[in-house]
């Protein structure tokens, strides 16, 4: 009978402190929501450096606690996304990001800012689904196939 006594108190501690502790989360949105290209976020990806970008179905954003920088393609420009519509991402070993768009590869380096197209005839204006590079430097590449 104590032994369940103790049980009970043990129980009835342990809900109080997790009641104590859920209190104190707080989930608060990010600021400059509204400078994103588009409602419709598709993709959320973390880079080494802490960087968050946003994957849009108009472009992609860096966000970096403070502001927010858009890079979207250009009809008139070709150094900028072949596409705006993102659909993946995935960084490789020097540190580029991989953008996966509706009508191929992207890579962005981050020191710079310049983006160049990945440029194989297999992969050019294909419909990239995902991403994802190896240990070993490898970049396994899924596309949807019209």
């Amino acid at each position: 009978m104590q032994k369940s006594s103790y049980r009970f108190i043990l129980l009835f501690l342990f809900v109080l402190l997790l009641q104590v502790h859920a209190g104190q989360i707080s989930i608060s949105p990010i600021p400059l929501i509204d400078q994103l290209p588009s409602n419709s976020v598709s993709r959320i990806f973390q880079d080494r450096e802490g960087f968050i970008w946003f994957g849009t179905l108009d472009g992609v954003c860096r966000y970096d606690a403070y502001r927010m920088l858009v890079f979207r393609s250009d009809l008139n420009n070709s150094n900028l996304l072949t596409n705006n519509k993102i659909t993946c991402f995935a960084e490789d070993g020097n540190g580029c990001l991989l953008i996966g768009t509706q009508k191929g590869i992207n890579i962005l380096d981050k020191k710079n800012y310049q983006i160049r197209h990945w440029e194989s005839e297999e992969i050019r204006d294909q419909w990239i689904k995902s991403m994802t590079v190896t240990s070993d430097g490898s970049i396994w590449i899924g596309t949807l196939t019209q």
